[in-house]
């Protein structure tokens, strides 16, 4: 049943709609006309809520000149919603975030509508900002309700373990196949191609019937009779999947199958073709009592391949569809981690829209940076811009001249800040969002690098400049140079890091291809021509732009077989939801010669690499080599342009001859690099175990120019001891313990010198001997390296369960004498923070900060002052005597919130309550027992959890880490180390007021709570700050402080008592 809402939408009453149904105010601003090169559009307010805006525009333009207004439309009314319709066609320019809460950068996503259908997600999305008549939400809260996303996660929960278990079951079903692993794969093919059929019927493209599959079932055990039994997987599913959905033209010779299987596409894409299990195993069979299990789970949810928001948690799309991939692969993968979207995007959008505007650039004097320089603000993120316009308090504003601001120690309101923001934050954001705007209007924003170093929207600014193109032939430019771009994850798991890819991609190509029918009605350019014909081709632009973005752009290569299929997969779903009717849809792209299973760490990057290696390789045998792999480009351009445009039989006979030249330049590489190498076993053996892959032979079309231009991706963490099957060599970064640093290295390896890297590694990297040879590797390899990290506490990237603290390298250009390194601080947020963590995400170019070769992670400019000026001087390592020192400082090896250190050790329990070593305990020694109290006293200020916040690894505290901390107490006046003395001793005094014991592994443990003692300790820091000259920089350190010191609370379970002396039982009774 049409709702109301829908009533008045097919009726065009938008007003009655926003005023009478969803209770929003009447309009307050009087209408206005944007002039446009395509003409005049006049846009009326049809009703508001506090400072948000709905227009309307009574025609439907393209969707460039949609965009242009847009633009002019937010100069006006920044929080909007803008209806352009006619009688029968509607589209919604919606605010939409990827967050489901709402929160974060929003992008204006277009609903389309016809006048008089049904439209569910329209309508969802209009429930979903009705207001009540016994409510009045915050401005706030009313655009969170916009711009809320579609919740994957909430589905995910409850679908995943109901498909594992199908997925087991299944496995255990399979008869034919002689190992477990076999089984596992083929079982994950199967739901692979069942979901994707679901899919498919569900838009009614299989035999216009929308339970399909489970009708098919039904109707074939009914065709059974004694004389003639039928299986469903044999006699139905694999017809279907090969002669059916995989092979142009039904080639079925049993009557009644032919009659079941019904009018079905021809889908290609390399899904359904006969897979090598199936080749080397005819005599498979799966009962179908499994199947009906199968359909019996995917018949409890509602299939559908668009990313609407939705309340149902029955729902399954491709998004949750993509979660369940991931922890499918993740589960089954050791060391891969679920990637979310907000990463993967912060990650692609830093690497492939900058070698894309910087070539821009290049290829036509297009000047992005004037976009930059005349309305800074568009491009500089909505989080950062949070609650500008509202005044300080007068209490917060009072503080302003005091160096300690103790009232800015709390957290801010919401009308001033993010979730979880101190005014110290608060502070700091306006701060930064002036010195960007500053920097734009005086143009010092001139290149992409310092783009990417301000943290600017890049995808808005793509497109705004792409919008703005006003030549034919710097269209076509655009387009070649998009067509062009190589992107791969060389470890890439399901896919997320190229399904995000993919999406930018796709907005790109949509606004090239929007200037191009702009530029044609005025142009007879014959580049432009070209294109547009090409394009016009095909019934349906959204869908060419996906598939030749896929076949042109994208490459991915896994250890994991069972990963390339599924990262496959969610590139068709994603093409395949483009198309509404069937009579457009086109054969998928076949990729299996763009996403390949490989091991990146086995194998040879050029042929030099093989060369090298043993002398006796002839140059003949060389020549040959390259020989193949120029005619393996020659091939697969071929086959990727018959794709585009060819017919099945001529897409199969260019398939088949690349699939030849490859597999004999496989084998011939294959047995060269076996021999020189001196292996081990057969050549046979080897590939089976080491799976190695020759990159310039898989891809010889990216080698031959040089490498991919951007490379993205979360390698595997993995301890190297822990690798089995197979081993490595050749790399720099051989002996680091992680094989997350040789696949650094690498990715590092095959970027283009004027291409870009993108990889989330542990935040190990960045400090410490063990992976001092990746660092300066990647610091001689890159000319620019940008660095941000994130912990784990009290939130975390990845799931905190997995202890995993992130960081995000990015390096562009080939090494030169004039490197730059820049660092973020170490993030730490709570959830609701999330979705503006990357929007004020803020880098701070590397100050020289002694830090035993490693990279510190710097809160701002004043941080970097500061310990720039302190580290010449020393630290506390020249007071630490090595041994026999008479008097120790103890201190906890691990830390979140404060630096635990003592003189004496705080008390520690059994679970009868008698005293107990305590454990993971670490001692500095001094000479006598002042030295020590002037240690302590330093070891518990803020400047040197700051210093361990910035140089450690975010959890372990190590003896060398506290000796570093750069305070030389040489240079300390006699009266200062007597005040630092006696302050020690304040704090000693006040420890029992402040132990918090925990229960861990069968004991009680106590631990002092320093950071409930700054009213000792601040004294401290005054103290350092007057000895050494940093006065003035005491407020950068209280924001630094702040940005760490994020607590949530004891953890449960903790005694903020004596347990012993509570119990009645004294120590040691």
């Amino acid at each position: 049943m049409t709702s109301n809402r829908m009533r008045l939408v097919n009726e065009g009453r938008f007003r009655d709609l926003f005023i009478e149904e969803l209770g929003w105010t009447r309009a307050n601003h009087p209408g206005f006309t944007v002039s446009t090169n395509d003409g005049d559009y006049t846009l009326t307010q049809v009703a508001g809520y506090k400072g948000v805006r709905v227009w309307l525009c009574p025609t439907v333009p393209t969707s460039r000149t949609q965009r242009l207004i847009d633009h002019e439309v937010k100069r006006i009314s920044d929080e909007r919603l803008i209806i352009f319709a006619d009688p029968v066609h509607q589209q919604w320019r919606w605010p939409q975030s990827s967050n489901t809460l709402g929160r974060g950068q929003p992008r204006l996503t277009t609903h389309a509508h016809i006048a008089g259908t049904d439209n569910p997600a329209l309508d969802q999305r209009l429930a979903m900002i009705e207001i009540g008549l016994d409510e009045e939400p915050t401005v706030v809260e009313i655009l969170r309700r916009m711009r809320s996303a579609f919740d994957a996660d909430k589905i995910t929960k409850g679908f995943y373990d109901k498909f594992l278990s199908k997925h087991r079951a299944l496995v255990e079903a399979i008869q034919g196949l002689d190992t477990k692993g076999k089984r596992e794969w083929y079982s994950a093919l199967l739901m692979n191609r069942l979901m994707f059929i679901y899919f498919m019927q569900r838009k009614g493209f299989m035999d216009g019937d929308r339970d399909y599959l489970r009708n098919r079932l039904d109707r074939l055990r009914s065709k059974s009779e004694p004389s003639k039994f039928y299986e469903f997987y044999r006699d139905f599913l694999l017809p279907l999947f090969h002669e059916g959905l995989g092979a142009p033209g039904l080639q079925v010779n049993d009557p009644v199958i032919k009659e079941l299987l019904g009018d079905i596409p021809y889908i290609n894409g390399g899904i359904f073709a006969i897979h090598e299990l199936e080749a080397a195993h005819e005599d498979i069979t799966i009962p179908d009592q499994v199947f009906e299990s199968i359909f019996d789970l995917f018949d409890a949810y509602q299939w559908h391949l668009d990313d609407r928001p939705s309340a149902d948690q029955n729902e399954i799309n491709p998004d949750v569809l993509g979660y369940i991939f991931e922890q499918f692969i993740n589960q089954k993968e050791q060391g891969a981690y679920y990637t979310k979207e907000d990463v993967t995007h912060f990650m692609t959008s830093s690497t492939l829209i900058p070698v894309f505007l910087e070539r821009l650039e290049q290829a036509t004097g297009i000047n992005p940076w004037a976009y930059v320089a005349a309305e800074p603000g568009r491009y500089i993120w909505e989080s950062l811009q949070h609650g500008l316009d509202v005044d300080y308090p007068a209490e917060i504003e009072a503080e302003r001249g005091d160096l300690r601001r103790p009232t800015w120690n709390a957290k801010a309101p919401e009308s001033h800040a993010l979730p979880g923001e101190t005014w110290w934050e608060v502070e700091h954001r306006r701060n930064t969002y002036k010195a960007i705007v500053e920097a734009a209007r005086s143009g010092k924003i001139a290149h992409v690098d310092t783009a990417v170093t301000h943290n600017l929207d890049l995808e808005s600014l793509a497109t705004d400049v792409i919008d703005g193109i006003d030549n034919p032939v710097d269209v076509v430019a655009a387009w070649k140079i998009l067509t062009n771009l190589k992107v791969i994850d060389p470890t890439c798991g399901s896919g997320a890091f190229l399904f995000a890819a993919l999406k930018i991609l796709q907005a790109l190509y949509s606004a090239v291809l929007d200037a191009a029918r702009s530029q044609a009605k005025t142009s007879s350019e014959q580049g432009l021509i070209s294109l547009l014909a090409e394009v016009d081709t095909h019934p349906n632009a959204v869908y060419f732009i996906l598939k030749h973005s896929t076949l042109s752009n994208l490459y991915g290569v896994d250890l994991m077989k069972e990963a390339t299929e599924i990262a496959r997969l969610r590139l068709f779903l994603k093409l395949v939801s483009a198309i509404d009717d069937r009579k457009n849809l086109e054969p998928l792209p076949d990729l299996d010669f763009n996403i390949k299973s490989g091991n990146v760490l086995v194998g040879a990057r050029v042929p030099d690499e093989i060369e090298d290696t043993n002398d006796l390789l002839s140059s003949t045998t060389i020549d040959v080599v390259m020989e193949q792999a120029n005619e393996i480009t020659d091939a697969y351009r071929e086959f990727r342009k018959t794709q585009e445009s060819g017919a099945p039989e001529t897409v199969k006979a260019a398939r088949d001859a690349l699939a030849g030249k490859l597999a004999a330049a496989r084998d011939a590489v294959n047995k060269h690099y076996h021999s020189v190498n001196g292996l081990r076993g057969s050549v046979e053996g080897w590939v089976a175990s080491h799976s190695p892959f020759h990159w310039f032979i898989e891809y010889p079309e990216v080698f031959s120019d040089g490498g991919f231009d951007v490379v993205i991706g979360n390698p595997p963490y993995i301890a190297k001891r822990k690798v089995q099957g197979y081993t490595f060599s050749g790399f720099v970064a051989d002996n680091t313990p992680d094989i997350y640093a040789p696949c650094t290295e690498r990715s590092s390896q095959i970027t283009r010198l004027d291409g870009r890297m993108a990889l989330i590694i542990p935040i190990s990297a960045q400090f410490g001997g063990e992976f001092t040879a990746l660092r300066h590797h990647l610091e001689r390899r890159f000319s620019r390296l940008w660095v941000s990290t994130f912990s784990r506490n009290p939130s975390a990237l990845f799931s905190a369960g997995l202890g995993v603290r992130s960081t995000i390298v990015i390096g562009s250009g080939g090494g030169t004498e004039g490197n730059t390194l820049h660092t973020t601080k170490t993030h730490r947020w709570i959830d609701e923070f999330r979705p503006a963590l990357f929007e004020t995400l803020t880098y701070v170019q590397h100050a020289p900060v002694p830090n035993h070769g490693g990279w510190v992670r710097l809160v701002d400019e004043g941080i970097a002052r500061l310990f720039g000026g302190l580290s010449p001087k020393g630290g506390l390592a020249q007071m630490v005597i090595s041994r026999g020192g008479s008097s120790p400082v103890g201190f906890k090896t691990t830390a979140l919130y404060w630096l635990s250190v003592f003189g004496e050790d705080p008390p520690s329990y059994r679970l009868d309550f008698k005293q107990t070593p305590q454990t993971k305990i670490g001692r500095l020694r001094f000479a006598n027992e002042q030295e020590a109290k002037v240690a302590l006293a330093i070891l518990a200020s803020k400047i040197a959890f700051v210093w361990w916040y910035c140089t450690g690894d975010d959890f372990d505290v190590t003896g060398d880490g506290l000796k570093s901390t750069p305070i030389n107490v040489s240079e300390l006046t006699g009266h200062a180390k007597k005040r630092l003395a006696e302050i020690a001793d304040d704090l000693i005094a006040d420890f029992p007021n402040h132990v918090a014991f925990t229960k861990y592994a069968g004991k009680w443990m106590g631990n002092y709570v320093h950071s409930e003692m700054r009213d000792i300790t601040d004294e401290v820091d005054l103290i350092l700050a007057d000895e050494f000259g940093y006065t003035e920089l005491l407020p950068a350190l209280e924001h630094a402080y702040y940005c760490v010191y994020k607590p949530t609370g004891d953890r449960p379970g903790t005694l903020r008592y004596d347990p012993a002396v509570r119990a009645g039982k004294a120590s040691g009774a």
